[in-house]
């Protein structure tokens, strides 16, 4: 059994450690992000000179390819801080943002007028062979899982530090009840 917390002081996500299906999670998401991050960098570096690629992004002003660029390397960027990282929440709270982020551009792309499936999505999937509507269909459910996943894993998360706590609790007051006269 870990030491006894004074009460009302919880033990901070104990690094490594959480369900085995939070780390799977997480884990997982950062794989995938990793994967989508090198899928936009490769799009972007495409030396095939595609009027797309030059073309600016409807919502950000910049080229497309300046935007596949910058994005795949957040993707990576992201991608490692969620491996390195072993707070659980910190990681949760990571997969939630990143999940918001491609919603907002998702929203702002729709509420411009901007076609769908988006220019970025149509040179990733003409990059890999994939059907634009198709690969469209797969960033949708991909930010679903990351804003699921997130929300999913801060719950668990937030239950396990209140057990956590709830123990230290009993155990400090078992420790005071023994000492008393």
């Amino acid at each position: 059994m870990s030491p006894a917390l004074p009460p009302g002081r919880a033990r901070s996500s104990t690094p490594g450690k959480g369900p085995a299906g939070l780390q799977v999670l997480t884990r997982g998401a950062a794989v995938a992000v990793g994967l989508a991050g090198l899928l936009l960098l490769v799009a972007g570096c495409d030396q095939a000179r595609l009027p797309q690629l030059a073309r600016p992004d409807e919502l950000f002003g910049i080229s497309n390819r300046a935007l596949l660029l910058l994005t795949g390397l957040a993707h990576l960027t992201l991608a490692v801080v969620l491996l390195a990282v072993r707070d659980m929440a910190t990681r949760a709270l990571l997969m939630l943002w990143l999940g918001l982020n491609h919603l907002l551009y998702y929203f702002g792309m729709t509420w411009l007028g901007a076609a769908a499936p988006f220019p970025t999505v149509v040179l990733a999937g003409w990059r890999i062979g994939l059907k634009p509507e198709r690969l469209d269909r797969w960033w949708k459910l991909a930010i679903t899982g990351l804003l699921l996943g997130g929300i999913l894993a801060l719950w668990l998360e937030r239950r396990r530090l209140k057990r956590i706590e709830a123990a230290a609790f009993l155990e400090h007051w078992r420790k005071a009840r023994e000492h008393s006269p």
